[in-house]
């Protein structure tokens, strides 16, 4: 019922509850006629009208939808990444029943059984309908103390009286208690027999890992807001994912994991189909030979780090050793029987790492690992998750907004929107984005529209004509076959606008550019490449501007120019380019207008 969204939960829901709001004289009348000599249940061969076994029924059916509506409660708060990281482990429905959603909703279950406890124990109206007051037989602690004050017995009473508000207290305080234990079940003595009797377990030959295969995927998935197409093939070792939030990353990485089942498509790992629309087949997520290294761990709370470690090893003879040595390697031998809130960010990241390898899966995800950390300990565990990653050896996918870490891929896909966009090495991207969003993506935030003449191109935003090496600025897919010449390429690209990484571009503090070599008082050069010198070429490419604002970053300085014109607020300009603290206290003491140039070498042609 935690987890039933179908037709009639609601109802069903409410029929469960009744009970609750029912008066017990009701109740009683009701089972007195599902149960009596005439009702519809009369064929069963046991008596129960007046007998324990009825007040028994009648304290159960009273009590019943405390129990429920705890339990479903409890149910209803388990993570639900705790339930898909061990069915991605490997584990049964069962089984991840049994040994995750159980002991996660222990305290609301716990809580359930204790105060259905204490509202059957003061039934009264529903038992004394359908088992009498029969002393020594039927006769309950409520019936007593009402009996004994209608006899005018007040000493029984006041006893009966004591020793149920004895009860009811203590059931609130075990209910208390258990409630706010951040692990029930080690507060009444649940414990397992630990994996490793000794952190220091010795070890043995390191077990191999895969190798990598090919994947193959082509998925579609209609969700609110936008519809996932992903489509890509890699046999890469490593390959990032870059997107903004909400492109569909994560997702896309639940649907390989099963987690998730895509509307139509097909996903193959080497030689295996794990998902074929066409061909009715979905392999289950225990079944697919794939790890999911969650974004926030999902680290089993109950069970120490060995423990977490080695729920997903099938061989129960060879997990000891595989715990340890997975320890070893990432580092905490020593905290084999810590639990999860013990640990720091970093080794909960490690903890849940070495869990995702100690299956050996041949497809291992990793949904923005590193997102929690701060950056020190982030520039550090990057260095050791990649290395990791690469003595692996199978199929890695990395979800991750780091440049820092995607550039350590030897793939990059780009997501956008719910689409695969581009797929490339992370320096043919980065060098050479296809369109917008990904240029914005991997740092280009200069960006115009261009208006395209037979003999010029022009950045309308920035009003400044250029000129532009089409050779390298325009996209392979772009490039025409049958005219090389310079108007045939822009009839191609007549939607395409034009970008340029603020660290490119260039600026001198005087209004004519000058050589190279040129070390005279009125150039300074801010940027290690030349300015132009050739008089077909001074006109393009550069202008007059002016500083609009400026902000400091810890290794370099953003400038944000306007062209042709002084800006007249903060916000009005034109480009963004990026200087060094020591050429910045050099500029900002030159007077304005500066001067501009974008080389033509790094300007970037970009689709829509």
């Amino acid at each position: 019922m935690a987890n039933y969204r179908g037709r009639g939960s609601a109802t069903l829901d409410g029929i469960l509850l009744l009970p609750l709001v029912l008066p017990p004289t009701v109740i009683g009348f009701c089972l007195l006629w599902l149960l009596g000599n005439q009702g519809p249940l009369a064929f069963v061969s046991i008596p129960i009208v007046f007998t324990w076994w009825a007040a028994v029924l009648t304290a159960v059916v009273v009590a019943f939808p405390l129990m429920y509506r705890s339990s479903r409660a409890a149910f209803s708060q388990v993570d639900t990444q705790m339930l898909a990281a061990a069915r991605v482990l490997g584990a049964s429905e069962w089984r991840a029943f049994r040994q995750i959603a159980v002991p996660l909703a222990a305290p609301g279950i716990l809580s359930g059984v204790l105060l259905s406890f204490a509202r059957a124990l003061g039934e009264f109206g529903a038992t004394l309908m359908l088992a009498g007051n029969i002393p020594g037989k039927t006769q309950t602690l409520p019936m007593a103390v009402y009996f004994a004050v209608e006899g005018g017995d007040f000493a029984t009473a006041t006893r009966w009286s004591v020793v149920m508000g004895a009860i009811a207290l203590a059931t609130v305080f075990l209910s208390n208690v258990l409630s706010s234990n951040a692990s029930p079940l080690r507060a009444i003595g649940y414990s397992r027999k630990s994996v490793l009797h000794s952190p220091q377990f010795p070890l043995s030959q390191e077990r191999k890992f895969p190798q990598s295969v090919a994947l193959t995927v082509d998925i579609s998935k209609k969700l609110p807001g936008f519809t996932l197409r992903a489509r890509f093939s890699t046999q890469a070792n490593l390959v990032g994912i870059l997107g903004a939030s909400g492109a569909g990353k994560s997702f896309l990485l639940r649907c390989l994991a099963g987690i998730e089942r895509p509307d139509t498509g097909r996903i193959v790992l080497g030689d295996r189909i794990l998902f074929d629309s066409q061909a009715g087949i979905d392999v289950p997520s225990r079944e697919r030979a794939v790890g999911l290294l969650f974004q926030h761990y999902a680290l089993f709370p109950h069970l120490n780090v060995a423990e977490n470690i080695a729920f997903g090893i099938q061989s129960r003879t060879d997990s000891r050793q595989i715990v340890a040595e997975e320890l070893a390697a990432v580092q905490l031998s020593d905290y084999a029987q810590a639990y999860p809130h013990q640990l720091s960010g970093g080794q909960q990241q490690r903890v849940a790492l070495a869990r995702a390898l100690a299956t050996r899966p041949q497809l291992l995800l990793l949904d923005e690992p590193l997102s929690a950390m701060d950056m020190h300990l982030r520039s550090q565990l990057s260095q050791q998750l990649i290395q990791r990653l690469h003595r692996y050896g199978g199929n890695a996918l990395l979800v991750s907004h780091s440049f820092e870490e995607i550039y350590r891929a030897e793939e990059l896909l780009i997501m956008h929107q719910g689409e695969s966009i581009q797929q490339a090495t992370p320096k043919a991207i980065f060098e050479m984005p296809q369109k917008v969003a990904i240029a914005q993506l991997t740092g280009t935030f200069n960006q115009s529209a261009l208006h395209i003449d037979d003999d010029s191109l022009t950045a309308t935003d920035w009003q400044l004509t250029l000129q532009l090496n089409l050779a390298e600025t325009v996209p392979n897919d772009l490039q025409t076959k049958a005219n090389s010449r310079v108007e045939a390429k822009c009839n191609v690209a007549n939607s395409l606008s034009v970008g340029i990484r603020p660290q490119n571009v260039l600026i001198t503090t005087n209004n004519q550019y000058q050589p190279a070599q040129d070390n005279s008082q009125t150039a300074v050069k801010i940027a290690t490449q030349p300015f132009p010198t050739d008089s077909n070429s001074k006109h393009h490419n550069q202008a007059n501007c002016w500083l609009a604002d400026w902000w400091e970053q810890p290794q370099a300085v953003t400038l944000a120019l306007k062209l042709h014109r002084p800006a007249l607020s903060a916000s009005d300009y034109h480009l963004q380019a990026i200087v060094t603290p020591k050429n910045w206290n050099v500029l900002k003491n030159r007077p304005t207008p500066w001067t501009v140039y974008l080389p033509p070498e790094h300007l970037i042609l970009l689709q829509p």
